[in-house]
């Protein structure tokens, strides 16, 4: 071996190196973890910070530290969850006291204060989370044995809680406002528990003013092309708009209005006009800018009146008509589309996420979009959904043609990061003049004469309820500021706002996941479990274990239905007197039966229904034979059983069925028959006899009212 040699069994070179050593990667070292902040933001500008000197708060923050650093954790797609859970909880290790006791409670003690204190479900403490980072954290096996052992026995000591039943967020709930009753009625008020009264009015009323905006948008560019004008000659100096003072941009919306707005008088004569009208004009001073208007006509209207004393603009700056928004969606658009979407039961957190590729759009020959639908990746679930087919008698599938149409050609994306995901629920009562509200410009649009029509013959046209129109203009009635407003003047809670305002408003308007939860819980009634197609975005056993509950009404009412439904059929068939039966027994009964003269031998006794037992006719009984003595007593008591069961029968048939059936009704066919066959003079005695004295007769179905056995 050339300048190498043999040393215990190792080969070495001439400085006594082995060589293999020098190929291999150094080891890694484990690195101490003595940090007492985790970063709990994805910036890194924010810490959950540990300040509790004991031993086993320091054992478990290591761990939740270190169980961030894992490869485990940075595999996780979504860590938002995790990070929050870790900050809430080193708050409240912070104050934790441990004992010998509660040193392995103490991850139970914070989900039962999170529970108890704050209000949460127990799957929503983050109890599951911290669990799994203290598990992988351990995995990685850089603590100390006692860390460990701790850690170890903490983890299988603890148990969380089992998972209670959600609270779904759906639109019916979101509008679950208590005075909202007095404006629209309780009858109608109670109709907004029905999930698909609710959504059958909110897709049409969303299609309809969508179209509505688009078209307007659409009337306005046709107008200023035929003026010969460019929309940036609009600005001022020709400037870009985004590069404009607010003051600026306020003048171009006066530009465009007095450019391209036509009335008759104070009327609007067409969508752009009506449309500008609400989104331009300064809303404070509009009774005198429309009785200018009237008189003098649009090009009147001053910048400020009266700028000395008043220095009021007279317009605002544009939520719809800039010229950004007359070449691509605006915000409102954006918004309302989403709402739209989520309508088709897409998954919230995709729908901003959707392009144009994620739609299909089918034609006829003649190039007339026939057919729509929605072919998404939905990110939670890991694959493909489809949404219901739209079809062109749909005034969805319009909507979305419209939108599609003033998407710019190079862009894929069908919503801007501008698009508002629940922007704030501000009604015109409470708008203010700085930076107008696109919510309050809906409530505004939805009140004109123009889009009210439009959309109620629309509602008409589909046979659907006006229910979510009339409700969501009954919000507008409100009289209450915000509560931001109320919250900057007493810094109160929510909750207070709620007891202390008079109407209160919600602090935003509905999100898409209230929209999507409602839509499914609307089509409960053509819930399949075993539907080869699913148009949900969730699995058909998800339905059956989270949507078809008690939060969902309409499939409460129809479980109502078929509830009654069996009910009636039990009540009219299973509970319903068999007619057969008793004619059967009643005519055994018959046929068994002789009538015997009366005697005056005291041997013998007649029972209740006037059968008589006696020494005579004991071979009778064992024969079978019915024996009934023709005396005025058989008569009075069989008057008086007749009398009985036609006074108690609803009651015995409620509450003693089988007596009714099997015994009551036999017994009383068999009587009137037996009366025909009595004596005349007999019957005739104990009829007079029983009409004078029937007052004094006891009542003979006591027992059987209280569910006895008849003797």
């Amino acid at each position: 071996m050339h300048n190498d040699e043999i040393i215990e069994g190792f080969v070495t070179n001439d400085d006594g190196i082995d060589p293999f050593a020098q190929v291999l990667p150094t080891p890694i070292s484990k690195l101490q973890i003595n940090s007492n902040r985790i970063s709990v933001s994805k910036d890194n500008q924010e810490f959950a910070t540990l300040s509790n000197a004991s031993p086993f708060a320091e054992y478990i923050f290591s761990a939740l530290l270190k169980g961030t650093l894992t490869d485990w954790f940075f595999r996780l797609k979504d860590t938002r969850h995790f990070l929050r859970h870790i900050k809430e909880f080193v708050s409240f290790l912070n104050n934790y006291s441990f004992d010998s006791v509660n040193r392995y409670k103490v991850l139970k003690d914070f989900e039962s204060f999170k529970v108890n204190e704050e209000g949460l479900k127990p799957q929503s403490t983050g109890l599951s989370n911290l669990l799994g980072l203290i598990t992988n954290s351990i995995e990685s096996n850089q603590f100390p044995k006692e860390q460990i052992l701790y850690l170890v026995t903490l983890i299988n000591t603890t148990k969380p809680s089992k998972s209670s039943c959600r609270d779904p967020h759906t639109l019916n709930h979101w509008f679950n406002i208590s005075w909202l009753k007095s404006y629209i009625g309780e009858e109608v008020f109670l109709k907004l528990e029905s999930p698909k009264l609710l959504m059958g009015g909110f897709n049409v009323t969303i299609a309809t003013t969508l179209s509505y905006l688009i078209s307007a948008k659409k009337e306005l560019k046709e107008k200023i092309k035929n003026n010969q004008i460019s929309v940036e000659q609009l600005c001022s100096g020709g400037e870009e708009y985004s590069k404009l003072t607010p003051r600026e941009q306020t003048k171009y919306s006066q530009n465009l209005f007095q450019l391209t707005a036509n009335f008759d008088s104070e009327k609007p004569l067409d969508k752009s006009t009506q449309c500008m009208l609400i989104d331009l004009v300064n809303q404070v001073p509009f009774k005198r800018i429309m009785e200018l208007i009237k008189t003098k006509g649009v090009k009147a209207i001053p910048f400020i009146f009266h700028a000395k004393t008043n220095k009021k603009i007279n317009f605002t700056k544009s939520n719809l008509f800039t010229p950004q928004y007359l070449n691509s969606p605006s915000p409102i658009e954006e918004l309302l589309f989403s709402w739209l979407v989520s309508s088709q039961m897409v998954q919230p957190e995709d729908v901003l996420k959707l392009k144009k590729s994620d739609f299909l759009f089918e034609r006829n020959s003649q190039g007339t979009v026939i057919l729509a639908q929605c072919i998404y990746y939905k990110g939670r679930a890991g694959g493909n959904k489809e949404t219901p087919l739209l079809n062109k008698s749909n005034v969805e599938l319009s909507a979305f043609i419209d939108y599609f149409s003033i998407l710019p050609d190079d862009r894929k994306e069908l919503f801007s990061k501008a698009c508002p995901k629940s922007p704030r629920l501000v009604t015109p009562y409470i708008e203010g003049t700085a930076q107008p509200s696109m919510i309050a410009f809906l409530f505004r649009l939805l009140e004109t004469d123009d889009l009210s029509k439009t959309i109620t013959n629309a509602l008409i046209s589909r046979d659907v309820s006006n229910l979510f129109y009339k409700s969501f203009l009954g919000l507008n009635k409100s009289t209450s500021i915000s509560y931001d407003t109320w919250r900057k003047n007493s810094n109160k809670t929510r909750e207070e706002y709620i007891k202390e305002v008079n109407e209160p408003l919600p602090i935003n308007i509905f999100r898409p996941a209230h929209i999507k939860t409602s839509a499914v819980y609307s089509r409960t009634d053509l819930y399949r479990e075993g539907d080869l197609v699913n148009y949900n975005s969730h699995t058909a056993h998800t339905e059956k274990m989270s949507y078809l509950s008690d939060s969902n009404k309409d499939w409460v009412n129809q479980c109502g239905r078929i509830s009654r439904l069996v009910f009636n059929e039990i009540e009219t068939n299973i509970y319903k007197p068999n007619v057969k039966v008793v004619d059967i027994h009643t005519n055994e009964q018959i046929i068994k039966t002789k009538v015997l003269k009366a005697t005056g031998t005291t041997d013998g006794k007649v029972n209740a229904i006037g059968q008589y037992k006696g020494s005579e006719v004991e071979d009778a009984d064992d024969s079978g034979l019915v024996m009934v003595v023709d005396s005025v007593e058989t008569a009075v008591n069989m008057l008086h059983y007749i009398k009985q069961a036609d006074l108690f029968a609803k009651k015995l048939l409620d509450k003693n069925p089988k007596f009714f059936e099997r015994t009551l009704l036999v017994n009383v066919e068999w009587m009137h028959y037996v009366l025909d066959k009595l004596s005349i003079s007999t019957v005739k005695e104990a009829q007079k006899f029983y009409s004078a004295n029937f007052k004094n007769f006891p009542n003979i179905f006591d027992d059987e009212l209280r569910g006895g056995v008849t003797s």
